[in-house]
Parts: structure tokens; C-alpha cells; sequence
């Protein structure tokens, strides 16, 4: 895992989110402890995905869906200067709902994904765009977005996007991270 992590920030990648469904808080923790020192080197952000403990145990980010927590809470449990995410899929208005307590909306998933087995309907690039446009919050592009796709998406204005398999599963994961990267500059 750090070497994926090494690569990918090695290529430009500002936030690394650690989700795993399966894994023991515990497990989590750990991974996260030892990736911490070098994301920080680098002045990373670490985002857990919907383990509230966790993140606040390690002092970092979290990103959470609606059957989590609510983002009102985890701001309030990892304060002011914690990166928090909230996926709403496609309903622009839990943006607006949580406008005062996210750094960013998760929305998708734009393209087919492996990644996410009970993902929602697929939104496409119109739609993503559509919502970046109306959001008052950053939108963050995630699922099935991977080199032969991604410049449809950042042509929709998101603030960024996630990405999964593009990176941990190429032949070469630095130069799929890279390429990746130079789509925003």
C-alpha cells in the first residue's frame, strides 16, 4: 500500500482516502498511522472513509454517505480544519443542506465501476456537470473514472475526482497517477 501511496503523491495527488468495508477499525488505524508521516512530509491530506473513530483517532479527514454519520456531527467531533466529504450521489439539494459543514460533495458514480458493488444509477458527464455547475459546494467526481475517460470529466468543471482502480490496478501506477494529474493543469 505505501508504495501505491508513494507513487501516486509522487505524481501530484494532494488527498489519499483510505476505504475498506471489511477491514477492523483497528486495522484501519494502524494503516493509517503508518502512512501519516509520509502523507504529512508531503503535506497530504488522509481521508477516512466512514469510520469516524478512526479519523478522529488519527486527526485526519472524513468522508461519509448518507447512512453514515452525519457530517454536522463529524465536523463538530473533528473541527474546523478536518476535510469532511459527503456523497450525495446526484441530489444537489444535500449540498445545499450541508453546505456549512462539508469541504466537498462526492458525486457519481459517472462511469461504470468495480470499485463499489451496490453503486447507484450511473450519472454520466452532462448530469456531473449539471451539478457542478449548481452546487455551492466543490463536487468530486468519483466511479469508473480512469484514463480513457477522465478528460470528459474534468471538462465538466468538478473540483476534482476520485479514482480507484486507475491507479492501484495499472501496470504502471505512478504513470497512470501522472497522466491523471496533468488533466487538471
Amino acid at each position: 500500500m505505501l508504495v501505491l501511496v508513494k507513487q501516486a503523491v509522487a505524481a501530484g495527488y494532494r488527498f489519499v482516502q483510505l476505504r475498506d468495508k471489511h477491514a477492523a477499525d483497528q486495522d484501519m488505524e494502524d494503516l493509517g498511522r503508518s502512512l501519516l508521516p509520509y502523507l504529512r512530509a508531503h503535506q497530504v491530506e488522509l481521508i477516512i472513509n466512514d469510520r469516524l473513530s478512526v479519523a478522529q483517532s488519527l486527526g485526519v479527514g472524513l468522508h461519509v454517505g448518507m447512512d453514515d454519520v452525519d457530517p454536522r456531527i463529524a465536523r463538530q467531533c473533528l473541527g474546523a480544519a478536518a476535510w469532511i466529504g459527503l456523497t450525495i450521489h446526484d441530489q444537489l439539494g444535500l449540498a445545499e443542506q450541508y453546505q456549512d459543514c462539508v469541504n466537498y460533495v462526492g458525486v457519481g458514480p459517472i462511469f461504470p465501476t468495480q470499485t463499489k458493488k451496490d453503486s447507484k444509477r450511473l450519472l454520466g458527464t452532462k448530469l456531473l456537470q449539471d451539478i457542478c455547475r449548481n452546487s455551492s459546494v466543490p463536487v468530486v467526481a468519483v466511479g469508473g473514472i480512469d484514463l480513457s475517460n477522465a478528460h470528459q470529466v474534468v471538462a465538466a468543471g468538478p473540483a476534482g475526482m476520485a479514482v480507484c482502480s486507475a491507479v492501484c490496478l495499472a501496470a504502471d501506477p505512478y504513470q497512470s497517477a501522472y497522466q491523471l494529474c496533468q488533466l487538471w493543469d
